[in-house]
């Protein structure tokens, strides 16, 4: 798999996302926010986008994804 799916936080959009174009990740936890937290994902471009997925599993997604093709 080199795309990842998630949802946005803004207006509960799917998004697909190549993993390549990632910079790094940001986890955003807010006690107002849903249980678990939420991730801002950093693009090479310097856009980012801001999904309900928390950063442990996103990070898990980008770890086995650079570990089955690096």
């Amino acid at each position: 798999m080199n795309c990842l799916e998630y949802t946005t936080v803004n207006n509960n959009t799917s998004v697909f996302i190549p993993v390549v174009n990632i910079s790094h990740l940001i986890e955003h936890n807010d006690p107002n926010e849903q249980e678990g937290g939420t991730c801002w994902i950093q693009f090479l471009s310097g856009k980012s986008v801001h999904v309900t997925t928390s950063y442990e599993e996103v990070s898990s997604d980008m770890d086995n994804f650079y570990k089955s093709h690096f």
